[in-house]
């Protein structure tokens, strides 16, 4: 199948760039202030900390016009009746674009200051899309359009134009009383489903997907797959594996790091990569300051030296704590968020709800290992306990729930989907193989602090390698002992580790009780009542005990 059109415009569409400047110049775009306002803009919700930080980092402009034309002509229709804004990630805007013939296209604009590198977080991802799709067979929306280097498009942006799916996001049938279980198996089993896909798809490198036209000369040359691949795969021809996107190479100012950021032969040059990453950003960027993060420590140990000392631990650690086996080695390509509003499902009532129709959002997508990337879809995961769970949440998964119990309990659903996708996912072999290595929560955990080590605060990260070391002292015969926490100052790293998790605690209590989600956002229409409350956590905030005040500008943020 031809795929979508590329940076490298097709005759078509380099027909309608070469004259469509003098229609855009003569333009004038009716009432720029709404434009300004509530396209340009971020309009969702308000931050209570850091908001012009997080205000102008989400705050994009391009050409309305020049998009509302591509977009025009590329599903064939006179004009463009309306452009409505539908939705505002942590990462991009999204917009409903209608049509003279009655045609529909998502347009989605990617925040650079915040969605990754520019180009190739746009190019990989429209490369993963038509891949998942077109040879995997998945069902993800089609791209009908896109362009991923701002200065190429008169849009002034870089942009993807795809199908609309219609159907209901996965959050809202969990939600409804009346869902069967029945019906949420099925999104369970036709997710379990996919990963399984994904999990016998091996690829040759570690780091993410692109069309072989994006990648250098000399990853070119690089076959696609593993030697274990199943022959019957397609797409040799047109896909390659070049650096990735990860957040963990990208995020804030880490962006401006040159760095190594793949592709890798093996996990243990992805990890160190990533130490390696950590480590010159802590030289160039953390300077030590007066507010430190919501899980921050204030204590001697938080200056970059400090952390970089342990990131050279983390490097010690890497050769005993990757496995040898190669199954669990290989790299595979992974939804990055499968959370409830990025899976749709049917919402018809005759036979079929419930079953996926799309999964969307594959931004920043990564081809790694499949030790760390086999984990229960964020949507499907229940993480607390089951003792005073309603009794229908351990029940089969045709038993229909009840209102009056599991319908009003959102902890039951999701204990009852944590229940059924782990009933699914023991038919996936690999899947369940990669979970039996003895040091996987060690190697997993670690690798998910490596990028996080300043904001999760020293002690967070020290402790992490302490358990690993202390596994491999105890498992591991050929172990070169690292006291990662000597002897004298276990008690003390203990103190610290505990006052980390007090603050941590704290932090969280107050976030869920004024249902702040992440840096501190919150609804328009909560916003005043936030903000009239917070004075009084602020005067139970014991500073003493668990550091600086988080709520307040200055601390630290994933976009420094």
């Amino acid at each position: 199948m031809p795929k979508p059109f590329s940076t490298k415009l097709s005759n078509y569409a380099a027909s309608i760039i070469s004259n469509l400047t003098d229609k855009i110049n003569a333009a004038r775009l009716p009432n720029p202030d709404r434009y300004e306002d509530e396209i340009f803009s971020y309009t969702s919700g308000r931050w209570v900390y850091n908001e012009q930080k997080h205000v102008e980092s989400h705050y994009i402009s391009f050409n309305v016009s020049a998009l509302q034309f591509i977009a025009t002509k590329a599903v064939g229709a006179d004009r463009c009746t309306s452009m409505l804004k539908i939705a505002e990630g942590a990462s991009n805007k999204v917009f409903l674009m209608t049509f003279s013939n009655s045609a529909r296209v998502i347009a989605r604009i990617p925040c650079i200051g915040v969605s990754g590198p520019a180009h190739l977080t746009t190019a990989s991802e429209v490369a993963t899309m038509d891949f998942a799709r077109t040879v995997l067979g998945l069902p993800v929306p089609r791209v009908i359009h896109y362009s991923s280097r701002a200065k190429s498009t008169p849009v002034g942006s870089e942009f993807i134009l795809m199908d609309v799916i219609d159907d209901m996001e996965f959050h809202d049938l969990v939600r409804r009383s009346d869902t069967a279980l029945n019906e949420l198996g099925k999104t369970v089993r036709d997710t379990a489903e996919m990963l399984k896909t994904l999990c016998q798809t091996p690829f040759s490198q570690i780091g993410s997907l692109y069309y072989k036209e994006d990648v250098s000369l000399d990853l070119q040359t690089r076959p696609l797959y593993a030697e274990d691949a199943p022959t019957a795969l397609g797409g040799a021809d047109r896909f390659r594996i070049g650096p990735s996107v990860g957040s963990e190479f990208w995020k804030g100012s880490r962006k401006h790091l040159l760095v190594d950021r793949g592709p890798w032969m093996d996990m243990a040059s992805y990890a160190i990569a990533a130490a390696r990453c950590q480590q010159m950003w802590l030289k160039v960027y953390a300077i030590p300051r007066t507010l430190i993060g919501p899980v921050g420590n204030s204590t001697v140990q938080e200056t970059p030296a400090a952390h970089c000392a342990l990131l050279d631990n983390f490097i010690h650690l890497i050769p005993y704590l990757v496995p040898k086996d190669d199954r669990i080695l290989r790299s595979i390509l992974w939804h990055p968020d499968l959370n409830g509003s990025n899976i749709f499902v049917n919402d018809s009532t005759f036979g079929s709800r419930g079953s996926v129709i799309a999964f969307i959002d594959w931004q920043a997508s990564v081809c790694a290992p499949l030790i760390l990337q086999a984990r229960h879809p964020p949507s499907m995961e229940y993480v607390g306990g089951i003792d005073d769970l309603p009794v229908h949440a351990t029940k089969a998964p045709e038993t229909y729930i009840d209102p009056e119990t599991i319908g009003t309990s959102r902890r039951a659903r999701k204990a009852a989907l944590h229940q059924m996708f782990e009933q699914r996912i023991k038919e996936n072999d690999l899947y369940r193989h990669s979970q039996s290595f003895a040091y996987r929560d060690y190697l997993v955990s670690l690798m998910y602090c490596v990028s996080g080590t300043w904001s999760d605060g020293y002690a967070w990260f020290r402790e992490n390698l302490y358990r690993a070391e202390e596994a491999l002292r105890l498992h591991d015969p050929d172990y070169i002992p690292l006291p990662v926490v000597p002897r004298t100052q276990l008690a003390m790293h203990q103190a610290q580790y505990k006052a980390t998790l007090l603050r941590h605690h704290h932090f969280e209590l107050i976030q869920d009780s004024l249902g702040l989600v992440g840096e501190g956002w919150v609804g328009h229409e909560k916003y005043d009542g936030v903000m009239k409350k917070l004075p009084g956590h602020r005067k139970e905030w014991d500073e003493e005990r668990l550091g600086p005040w988080p709520f307040q500008d200055g601390t630290w943020s994933v976009e420094d």
